[in-house]
């Protein structure tokens, strides 16, 4: 078993090399879309339910737990997931929500 390890160790592929050039530096254009799409974000949150606006800001934001999200609202853990799981694909589906492809895909990510 040490054997096959270290035989798939060897034959693994790197993708990093060291080299003595610096990778390059992320340009404004890239800032300003993070920018756009997190105002975007919050814009849809707002169309949202409040219950559900808080639940996923609780967890996302906040970095709560499904447990701590329940005491907090003073509701089950299974609702805090069931509610959770409904705005995401609500999310998702908004028709209102204009992106090109990289944004749509970049949405998609942090919603999923």
């Amino acid at each position: 078993m040490t054997n096959l390890h270290i035989s798939a160790w060897r034959r693994r592929k790197l993708n990093e090399y060291p080299t003595e050039e610096l990778p390059e530096t992320v340009g404004d254009h890239d800032a300003m879309r993070g920018t756009e799409l997190r105002a975007v974000l919050w814009q849809a949150l707002a169309r949202l339910p409040e219950l559900q606006r808080t639940m996923l800001v609780l967890r996302y934001y906040e970095g709560r737990t499904d447990p701590e999200i329940a005491d907090i609202l003073n509701i089950s853990v299974g609702t805090v997931k069931s509610s959770i799981w409904r705005s995401l694909r609500r999310l998702r589906e908004d028709e209102s929500l204009s992106f090109g492809r990289d944004q749509e895909e970049s949405f998609g990510e942090l919603v999923a």
